[in-house]
């Protein structure tokens, strides 16, 4: 867990330094006068562009196979039958990732540029963390897409659960442009 904690330490470093640097070239391109290309890196604190769309991209928070999998392998296991256990179908997320997820919606209810939509992939633990990111009342729609999901595999972490029972657990969701009950993708 130390280690875990100074590699995530030292990666926000390097994403602060990062942000500092897009902040400087997108302050010395607006005093040249420059305008944005079309497709612009944002930065919370710089000026979006009249028309630009500012897309967030979003990780789930930790899900029951990925704590799963740390466990085996800080015990030098092999993850591959965790791969083809039917117990980690379409998992969850564990309290530290719906805890995750909740100081998530604090920093989208904070955004200058708040989000218009939510789209998101139909695996539960990315609706999981969607729904409680946008919070109560929604910060805005939620869209599932079949698209967004990450991976279409063999691994049964990867396998959906069907839309009817998803519609059930996750009510705010719009899941009309998914035309498939069963998950069609897995393999």
């Amino acid at each position: 867990l130390r280690r875990t904690r100074a590699e995530a330490l030292k990666k926000a470093s390097k994403d602060e330094k990062r942000r500092e640097e897009l902040r400087a070239i997108a302050a010395e391109l607006a005093s040249r006068g420059a305008r944005p290309p079309r497709a612009t890196a944002f930065v919370e604190g710089t000026a979006v562009p009249v028309g630009a769309k500012v897309v967030h991209l979003i990780r789930h928070g930790e899900a029951e196979h990925n704590r799963a999998i740390i466990e085996l392998s800080s015990r030098g296991l092999s993850r591959e039958s965790l791969e083809a256990d039917p117990a980690f179908v379409d998992p969850p997320l564990t309290d530290a990732g719906r805890a995750g997820a909740a100081a998530l919606s604090k920093e989208l209810r904070g955004l200058r540029v708040p989000p218009e939509v939510i789209i998101v992939s139909p695996m539960r633990r990315a609706l999981e963390t969607a729904v409680i990111a946008a919070g109560s009342p929604l910060l805005c729609p939620i869209v599932a897409l079949e698209e967004a999901r990450e991976r279409f595999g063999r691994h049964t972490f990867d396998r959906r659960s069907s839309i009817s029972e998803l519609r059930r657990d996750y009510d705010p969701v719009d899941f009309s442009s998914i035309h498939s009950d069963e998950d069609s993708l897995w393999t």
